[in-house]
């Protein structure tokens, strides 16, 4: 043992000498001084306890192994083998070689092993980011063909839930209303109750369904119309003590158990839901607040790992993504169809709705138009701000009273128009005539400078029943005539359009 010790002693002096060598090599370089050195040691070795020496042959034929796999073995094997012959008795080679042969089934047993679970290991990896590629792939291809935010919480909520997704249980949606400052629920999968779920799967199982197959089922059904019920009927506060206020203002997501959150919002969604451990994760781009993923698995009560989270967080953001594209495609869009002194629908917006409306079979409708009285001689007087102040005023008083299913719309200028629904000819020109004598009546400012002393308008009607073509450009060069012939007859006046009065 003594000879042993002061072998170990030697070699470790001579080790740290080389361990400063070892910074300027390469790694191959690196494992072949490493061998060369151990071949060294072992070699100088000087001592005839069989204990000590077959230990000294151990680790130096496990050396070869590390650093050289195969080829450190053999190289190994073969020095000890020259060793025995030259310098101890023959009696040891076979001894010595059914070491060796032992080592060498371990080691090469314990390489191919490893390599065996680190080849699967690859192959569960690469499954899996095909897999995760795969759904993120048709998950992308399925929101860049929808304008509609339905259609896009739906494709979201699917591709969590779905076994072919990610294959969580259930997923609820809330989106934030920066205006109000409120926390609103918009749309869920998954059952109510955990038992609900077996049903589902079972189903979902049974036909195999894809996760294609799963993202068209909106348009064919209502997906969990108990659970979008409860959802969609859910409104929160946004406090700032609360879980959903600091994932958002964070950014970050938070595994939770409902069972022991004293959270208002939380315990309200456990006592609706039955929740236990549930996942939160926020949609937040670009330092936008969107909303919140609420996520569990009550049907199969699995734990939420780290891995899955990993999983769950690109989709999440690229929600994210896709919902402020969607908000700034909805604002433009709005914008387009908007005036923007008066907020009224514009000329634009007039032609979709009469182009829609007269999509229909049968459409019923009256059609107003509407052109303010000496306006020009308002602007003229009291300056172009004054007169937007009136058009803004009369475009409230017009919007104020119709109904929710009647429309208002600037026309261009100082013209307005007006639909009135499912009415005929004589109630459309009856509901002109009042909005004709209530603006007659709202005091506008500097109206007495007009030459009628107030500020009036004039209203030309027209009916589908009234014309023989039924299209968008009849009503309008319809309605049009009359107030034509409202204005020429002394303005302040209604007019309703009559083919034999305007031939």
């Amino acid at each position: 043992m003594t000879e042993l010790i002061k072998w170990i002693t030697f070699i470790s002096i001579i080790a740290l000498a080389l361990n400063g060598v070892r910074f300027f090599l390469d790694n191959q370089r690196n494992r072949l001084l490493l061998f060369l050195f151990f071949s060294f040691s072992f070699l100088s070795f000087q001592s005839y306890s069989l204990d000590e020496y077959y230990l000294i042959v151990v680790l130096y034929l496990v050396t070869g192994m590390y650093t050289l796999n195969i080829s450190g073995l053999i190289a190994s094997s073969i020095v000890i083998l020259i060793q025995h012959i030259l310098l101890l008795d023959s009696s040891w080679v076979l001894f010595s070689l059914f070491i060796i042969m032992n080592v060498a089934i371990y080691l090469i047993g314990t390489k191919a092993l490893n390599h065996f679970l680190q080849l699967r290991e690859w192959k569960r990896k690469m499954y899996h980011n095909t897999k995760q590629l795969t759904i993120m792939k048709e998950i992308t291809s399925a929101i860049q063909q929808t304008d509609e935010l339905d259609r896009l919480l739906h494709i979201i909520v699917t591709s969590i839930t779905a076994g072919h997704g990610l294959g969580f249980n259930r997923c609820l949606v809330f989106l934030n209303d920066n205006q109000t400052g409120t926390i609103h629920g918009m749309m869920g999968i998954g059952p109510v109750r955990g038992k609900e779920g077996f049903e589902k799967w079972n189903e979902i199982a049974a036909k195999k369904y894809r996760l294609t197959d799963l993202l068209e089922r909106m348009d064919e059904e209502h997906i969990d119309p108990e659970l979008n019920e409860i959802v969609s009927s859910l409104s929160f506060p946004l406090e700032t003590n609360t879980l959903f206020y600091q994932a958002l203002r964070d950014g970050e997501d938070r595994l939770l158990n409902l069972n022991a959150t004293n959270d208002t919002i939380l315990r309200e969604l456990c006592d609706y839901f039955h929740m236990g451990d549930v996942l939160l994760v926020p949609m937040v781009y670009q330092n936008e607040k969107i909303g919140i993923l609420l996520i569990d698995n009550p049907v199969t009560h699995k734990p939420i790992t780290p891995e899955e989270i990993d999983n769950l967080m690109p989709l999440a953001l690229q929600t994210a993504i896709a919902i402020h594209q969607l908000n700034m495609y909805q604002n433009i869009k709005q914008m387009s169809v908007t005036d923007g002194l008066t907020k009224l629908k514009n000329q634009r917006a007039l032609k979709d709705d009469l182009a829609h409306i007269f999509s229909e079979k049968k459409p019923k409708f009256g059609m107003v138009m509407i052109d303010i009285d000496h306006f020009k001689h308002y602007n003229d007087t009291n300056g172009h701000l004054l007169g937007n102040v009136a058009l803004e005023q009369l475009a409230k008083l017009l919007k104020d009273h119709i109904s929710n299913i009647d429309q208002s719309y600037r026309f261009g200028g100082e013209e307005f128009s007006l639909i009135f629904m499912n009415v005929t000819p004589e109630e459309t020109y009856q509901l002109a005539e009042n909005i004709r004598e209530l603006v007659e009546q709202t005091i506008f400012p500097n109206q007495e400078l007009q030459p009628s002393s107030n500020l009036t308008i004039s209203l030309g009607v027209s009916h589908t029943d009234l014309i023989e073509e039924q299209s968008e450009e009849a009503i309008l060069h319809t309605s049009d005539q009359a107030l034509y012939l409202a204005k020429s007859s002394g303005k302040n006046n209604t007019v309703l359009y009559q083919k034999e009065a305007l031939s």
